[in-house]
């Protein structure tokens, strides 16, 4: 199951012990030192995938560090532009479903990495939960060097929606486009985001299709014995509605 509870997500750090900036202790945020890319998901309406790295990527125009630990070990995002690629193909990943705070601002924090003589385009959109409309937030086509930028992007409310961050290809192989350390505020997210008793459904968790089985609501002791639940947390006794695995 997956969904977003800013109480639980905020508890989360990295360990270790290479030094790392301060970005990381933000609300949400994903610097790609995991495998799995946090809560951004390679899209399919595109012509190819972000890959993530370490270390400087080809041509020698894409990132030669990362942003967090500004070391050669620390991962990133990046589009490959040399070949296969051809001209104004486009990579794309999707963010996690957003509900904005009504009582704060919600804006995204990008980092991001554009080196090269022939780069093509960084672009952030705003992606309707309910109608998959897609509207135009931020975009940049600026060749700066070998140097990590940082963007903030206004992310209007009030209605669900998801963040796509487009990296377009342009016209030869000198135009890697990194992206890194990627945070989104606080006012991003409802008090309430993640909160869930199970009493009368499963309120915005959703069951994953990358497992085996899915989660079920029970009531009172589980079909095994010796193993489960009693009662539940809420209510404290049998008549309570919880999660189990079983």
């Amino acid at each position: 199951m997956t969904a977003l509870s800013l109480r639980s997500l905020c508890d989360l750090k990295l360990s270790g012990t290479r030094r790392k900036r301060q970005v990381i202790e933000h609300p949400l945020p994903c610097n790609f030192e995991d495998e799995k890319p946090c809560f951004w998901a390679q899209m399919h309406d595109d012509d190819f995938d972000w890959t993530r790295k370490s270390g400087p990527s080809g041509f020698r125009t894409g990132p030669r560090t990362d942003h967090t630990y500004g070391n050669e070990t620390g991962h990133y995002m990046f589009i490959e532009t040399s070949a296969p690629r051809r001209i104004d193909e486009i990579a794309r990943i999707i963010g996690p479903v957003i509900t904005p705070s009504a009582s704060e601002e919600c804006k995204m924090t990008l980092h991001f990495h554009m080196d090269g003589s022939t780069i093509g385009h960084l672009a952030v959109y705003k992606r309707g939960y309910w109608d998959n409309s897609e509207s135009l937030l931020w975009t940049d086509f600026r060749d700066y060097g070998d140097v990590w930028k940082e963007q903030q992007i206004m992310l209007p409310g009030p209605q669900s929606f998801q963040v796509i961050i487009e990296g377009w290809r342009g016209t030869g192989d000198y135009g890697d486009i990194g992206i890194d350390d990627i945070i989104f505020s606080s006012g991003c997210f409802k008090e309430d985001s993640g909160r869930c008793d199970f009493e009368t459904n499963f309120c915005n968790w959703t069951q994953s299709d990358q497992d085996n089985f899915d989660f079920q609501r029970g009531q009172g002791s589980t079909d095994t014995s010796y193993t489960g639940p009693q009662t539940d947390h809420t209510k404290d006794n049998a008549r309570g509605i919880y999660c189990t695995s079983t």
